[in-house]
């Protein structure tokens, strides 16, 4: 994979080489026929009896090149943009991506049950990984596909549709290059605002009576320009309808103003909105979901086609805030009347707006899950399972490590064994494999692939305590967030069926404590059908396993050497650890033992 990425960005730029070269091209011919146009027109014009076809000619190679020229400089930019989307696939290939991306810190939620455990969001993080998506709507629906557990269901179209999308690279390119700009972009912030501001009310007859009356002041001014009135009764018959245009701009003024501020940017919002659509429209899929979400774009109404109306109208605001045209605006009274035909328009098609932006997101969310897919290929497709809850994984491995560094470990919860008791010292990867085993869960109710030789996964809620701490501004101490947490748990498994993932349970209370507590609280989650796995450093966890009906089973991870305390190996080894390396760690800490 990473020979065909460096491959292919050694084409783009030959490809941006050459385009560029086409470019200047095209530039120095259109400004020689210009030139000799304006030369030839002179000369025609200094002797009569010269023809003017010679400099017609010229002046049309000139707007033929000045046309050609313009294609080839979009087409550099988009060939530069092409060579971004591969250095930034390189870059994920090569493990060198963390801090280079997206790391969706403005979607992070409050005291989510395994958002911080599992590091979805933040710089280095799943979603930084994952998040190629062109747009914000992209990257708000892949955090939601993240962070929020589907249905069965929909976890298997999910599967359905990546598995479909994850060789289309064509595809995955005309998605990056959308837009005239990289910075363009459809973000919901600005749409949201406006979808929630209260419709501006004005009567039929009042749009209709502004629209006539701009026709005819342009008529009265033409005429008046063209000799066919004069000076005098132009300015006579025109003030009317510029006192009527002046009248409706006050009367409106209030509601006008603030949708003037809000419509005034999103041009080229809904202009990168209508190429995503476009391009959807255009794709044939044979997986339910992808085939869902193009029927969504054409009924009721052709999206593209619908959004170009709007996109029009919005270009009008671009057009009037110029110079040239901002006076005559103001007297044709523009912004009032464009302001009057959006609001029309989305009187008649905000729903399906909602809709078609819902379905382009989602797309694009697929699409991320779809590249990462293909740029790890030794990845699985786990088998979704129904029934309670069950995980099985081989060689199962965490995505943000780096995979020649990695180590696998087989994992297998479910009727005959609930519960993963994984007793060790710090340092042994204890805490790396239940965060590889809650990443797995989430990849695989997102649809994509898991780092495992062979995964078979049932859908359930994830639950977990890894990474709690103290809150000072809420005055939570990490006890209590602990508590509220194992609270969830237990509640969350009353419902539905759930994995819990559990470091250090109770880790500040003494020994004996700890163990009665865990007990409880461990099997209050395995009555309720749960499974999960708890680590420890605390080998009085590890008696929960001989109790009756705990269905549990201990494992450790600790060094490969017994000369060697701190030589770790990180492979999950069945039973309870029983090396000790305190005297490793005091030396760590520069204790002379």
């Amino acid at each position: 994979m990473l020979i065909e990425y460096q491959d292919r960005l050694q084409s783009l730029a030959s490809e941006l080489v050459r385009s560029q070269s086409r470019q200047s091209l095209a530039f120095a011919l259109t400004v020689c026929l210009a030139l000799l146009s304006a030369g030839l027109f002179g000369l025609a014009a200094s002797r009569q009896k010269l023809s003017s076809v010679p400099p017609m000619l010229a002046l049309c190679g000139a707007g033929f090149s000045l046309r050609k020229y313009i294609e080839f400089r979009a087409g550099s930019t988009d060939w530069a943009r092409l060579g971004g989307f591969y250095e930034r696939g390189l870059l994920r290939l090569s493990d060198s991506w963390m801090g280079r991306g997206f790391g969706g810190e403005e979607f992070r939620r409050r005291d989510h049950p395994f958002q911080n455990d599992l590091h979805v969001l933040g710089e280095g993080s799943l979603f930084e990984l994952l998040c190629t998506a062109r747009t914000a709507i992209g990257r708000e629906r892949l955090v939601s596909y993240l962070l929020d557990i589907p249905s069965l269901d929909e976890a298997r179209a999910r599967q359905e549709a990546v598995r479909e999308l994850k060789p289309q690279t064509r595809l995955r390119e005309e998605l990056a290059v959308l837009g005239k700009y990289e910075f363009q972009d459809v973000s919901l912030a600005g749409m949201r605002e406006w979808f929630d501001s209260a419709p501006v009310q004005v009567h039929r007859s009042v749009r209709m009576a502004l629209l006539v009356s701009t026709g005819a002041s342009v008529a009265i001014a033409v005429s008046g320009f063209s000799g066919f009135l004069s000076f005098g009764w132009t300015v006579v018959v025109v003030l009317p309808f510029l006192a009527f245009h002046a009248g409706c701009a006050a009367a409106f003024a209030a509601e006008v103003r603030p949708r003037l501020r809000q419509l005034r940017g999103l041009s080229g919002e809904f202009r990168l909105l209508r190429q995503g659509l476009e391009l959807l429209r255009r794709q044939r899929f044979s997986s339910a979901k992808l085939r869902g979400m193009v029927d969504r774009i054409q009924d009721p109404g052709d999206a593209p086609v619908v959004v170009r109306q709007l996109e029009r109208l919005l270009q009008g605001f671009e057009q009037r805030e110029k110079e040239y045209f901002y006076l005559p605006s103001l007297l044709m009274c523009v912004g009032t009347q464009l302001v009057f035909a959006v609001e029309r328009w989305r009187s008649l098609h905000q729903a399906e707006l909602m809709e078609w932006l819902d379905a382009l997101a989602e797309f694009e969310a697929l699409n991320c899950l779809a590249c990462y897919a293909y740029e790890h290929p030794e990845d699985v497709f786990p088998e979704l399972l129904d029934g309670p809850p069950h995980f099985a994984a081989k060689e199962i491995q965490h995505p943000l490590l780096p995979q020649d560094a990695c180590v696998g470990n087989d994992v297998g919860m479910g009727a005959d064994c609930s519960v993963y008791l994984v007793s060790g010292s710090n340092m042994a990867g204890k805490s790396t494999l239940l965060r590889s085993i809650g990443t797995g869960l989430v990849l695989a109710l997102c649809g994509a692939p898991v780092r495992a030789s062979a995964a078979r996964i049932s859908r359930m809620n994830l639950i977990a305590s890894i990474s709690l701490s103290d809150s000072l501004g809420e005055g939570r101490s990490k006890f209590l967030a602990e508590v509220e947490r194992l609270r969830l748990a237990i509640d969350a498994s009353k419902e539905s069926g759930v994995l819990f993932l559990i470091d250090e349970i109770f880790s500040g209370t003494n020994s004996n404590d700890r163990r009665i507590a865990a007990e409880a609280v461990v099997r209050a989650l395995v009555s309720n059908g749960a499974i999960g796995v708890l680590s420890t450093h605390d080998l009085a966890i590890t008696e929960l396993a001989s109790i009756e009906g705990m269905k549990a089973k201990n494992f450790h991870m600790e060094s490969e050497s017994s000369d060697d305390p701190l030589k770790f190996d990180y492979l999950l080894k069945p039973g309870v650890a029983s090396r000790s390396n305190a005297l490793a760690i005091a030396r760590l800490a520069g204790v002379d033992v």
